[in-house]
């Protein structure tokens, strides 16, 4: 296996216990200005690839008008 995927196998309780710690508003805090609102002519489109615990996909999909989610 790569050393990524081995850091993550040995790791995977605590990065997800880190990750969730920090609220949506934390973790996307950066960007989040630059998302139309629902009510915008620039609909947000998202594609959330990966959907981890579910958090992130359950707030963007309430604020966005076209919304997909991938689970791999």
């Amino acid at each position: 296996m790569s050393k990524t995927i081995d850091f993550y196998h040995q790791n995977a309780q605590s990065l997800s216990e880190q990750y969730q710690s920090l609220t949506f508003e934390q973790v996307h805090k950066n960007w989040q200005a630059h998302w139309p609102t629902s009510s915008s002519k620039d609909a947000l489109k998202v594609h959330d690839i990966g959907a981890g615990a579910g958090r992130d996909d359950d707030k963007l999909g309430r604020n966005s008008v076209q919304w997909q989610t991938v689970v791999i």
